[in-house]
């Protein structure tokens, strides 16, 4: 009887060990959502990245004044007191983003996804339209 108990402990610890090792496996070789260095780097320098992948970026304090993010993913991604006075932002994945404190004076956000973005004392005077979410 002692030899049959071991035998399944053997067994059940064995099957253990291989699904922590495939979740390692799994985890290891799956993508990281996070924003492409080329797009944060070409909307710094040019204010221009329509259809760029902004997805999670740390754009705290940017100056985007008048920025064209059409069609952009900026899911997730931290804009917190950064300028926009202006931007486009039509189209754009704009889910879980945080605008605290941004100035979004004039911007525009038509056909954006705006569930869960955050515009806690953003100033939004003028941006056009907000809440349209297709």
């Amino acid at each position: 009887m002692l030899g049959i108990f071991r035998t399944c402990t053997m067994a059940l610890s064995t099957v253990a060990l291989g699904t922590v090792a495939l979740a390692i496996v799994i985890a290891g070789v799956s993508p990281v959502a996070a924003a492409d260095d080329g797009d944060v780097k070409k909307l710094r320098d040019t204010g221009q990245c329509a259809d760029c992948d902004l997805n999670e970026a740390d754009l705290q304090n940017a100056d985007l004044k008048g920025a064209n993010l059409a069609k952009a993913n900026l899911r997730d991604a931290e804009l917190d007191k950064a300028v926009l006075e202006g931007a486009d932002l039509s189209e754009g994945d704009l889910r879980g983003t945080s605008f605290k404190r941004a100035k979004l004076k004039g911007s525009w956000f038509e056909g954006g996804k705006l569930s869960h973005t955050n515009f806690e004392r953003a100033d939004l005077q003028g941006a056009q339209p907000l809440g349209h979410e297709p």
